[in-house]
């Protein structure tokens, strides 16, 4: 099969895969309350997610080093995931959700970042954007969670899970069909003062590259912060009355918000030429959720202005973040580079959980979503130190019309 082809694939195995992790990542703290858990218990099980996220990523890291490795990783993650969806929703007592959650969450980041790397690889070859792929998992995301709505609390959730495994099962499938890209594509040139992506530069590591280390601190301390909001954000809403399919929906349309973000962004992108310029917009909408998060006080107007809000700034950084980091350290680091910051900010976030947990729990959730919201501030600073490729903007370039 042609490589004219990749796009295509790429669009349905973004469908599938997310399309399953909407039926699943969304709701573990709905997921241990419907089993009778503890707050203490479901506290402890949500700040294992980014541990083990972070785990998987930096093991998965040191294997996703050419595409056809990277296939072969997300083909074993993907296989790995389905046998873990369904063992999941067996089990019911804290010990057995305790291993298991942390086996998920050990496969499932390292998927999604080793997924992204090849994408933009593949799509640079075809001359495609790689927003015109990624929207796709926006719009599944978005069709799984509203209707969530009608079936969440209707169904149990060991056969949402068991529809959840279906999804990734078929994106393993699809792997088969992608057609390696890299042997044939030219090498991008690396951000100002790093060199390029190549055999000496990897011995040296990512770290030579003072931009991409400037890219980490931004990366860590604002996501960490705002992933860490979002979590406590999806607690206090349930612990105000917010039922679990009322959440499916408006996390749903909080992707429809993402869906309309990443429509409009090649004609933004055309007007700011910048990657940079296109965080510093995403990064200012999730500093402002974060402040709402603080001051409204009632139950629909929070969810509604938060999460909307939210997900127009997700459109965003979902490409921009990529594509920045693609243009700072060239083709055969970016895989490599997803997963190590991805790992990261899912250890900062994992800390922030376990503490922040506590705190909001002593303290109130407004002071702590205060606090995180300077923090993330804090983090944001470090995005203006990034000196992003003059060159990387062009006609031929340019993210392509979806």
């Amino acid at each position: 099969m042609k490589d004219k082809y990749n796009p295509m694939i790429y669009r349905l195995l973004y469908y599938a895969i997310f399309t399953g992790d909407a039926l699943f990542s969304p709701f573990y703290y709905q997921y241990y309350k419907s089993v009778g858990l503890s707050d203490s218990q479901s506290g402890v099980l949500l700040a294992l997610v980014p541990f083990s996220l972070f785990m998987g990523g930096l093991f998965f890291s040191h294997f996703a080093t050419t595409f056809k490795r990277s296939l072969r990783v997300m083909r074993i993650l993907s296989v790995l995931e389905v046998l873990a969806f369904v063992a999941f929703g067996l089990f019911t007592a804290f010990l057995p959700l305790l291993i298991l959650t942390v086996i998920v969450s050990f496969f499932n980041s390292a998927y999604f970042t080793i997924q992204d790397g090849t994408c933009t690889i593949a799509m640079k070859k075809a001359g495609k954007g790689y927003e015109s792929v990624r929207i796709f998992g926006s719009i599944a995301y978005a069709v799984a969670l509203i209707g969530g709505f009608f079936i969440v609390g209707v169904i149990p959730y060991r056969v949402l899970y068991l529809i959840a495994a279906f999804f990734f099962l078929a994106g393993f499938v699809l792997t088969f069909l992608i057609v390696p890209a890299e042997a044939e594509i030219p090498e991008r040139t690396a951000a100002p003062g790093a060199a390029l992506s190549s055999e000496p530069e990897e011995k040296k590591g990512l770290f030579a590259n003072r931009q991409f280390v400037y890219f980490l601190l931004f990366n860590t301390l604002f996501f960490a912060s705002v992933n860490t909001l979002g979590t406590l954000l999806s607690v206090y809403l349930k612990k105000i009355g917010l039922q679990d399919n009322e959440y499916s929906l408006w996390y749903g349309l909080r992707v429809v918000a993402e869906i309309a973000s990443l429509l409009i962004f090649p004609f933004v992108f055309k007007k700011l030429k910048s990657h940079k310029k296109s965080l510093m917009i995403s990064g200012t909408l999730f500093i402002l959720s974060g402040i709402l998060a603080v001051v409204v006080p009632e139950k629909e107007a929070l969810v509604s202005s938060t999460f909307l809000i939210r997900g127009f700034a997700n459109g965003f950084s979902l490409v921009s973040g990529v594509l920045l980091l693609h243009n700072l350290v060239g083709d055969r680091l970016v895989t490599r580079a997803l997963v190590f910051c991805g790992a990261l900010c899912n250890f900062f976030t994992g800390l922030g959980n376990l503490f922040f947990d506590t705190l909001s729990r002593n303290s109130g959730y407004s002071q702590v979503f205060l606090i995180l919201s300077l923090i993330s501030l804090a983090g944001f600073a470090f995005l203006f130190l990034v000196k992003e490729p003059q060159e990387q903007w062009s006609e031929k370039t340019a993210p392509s019309k979806i």
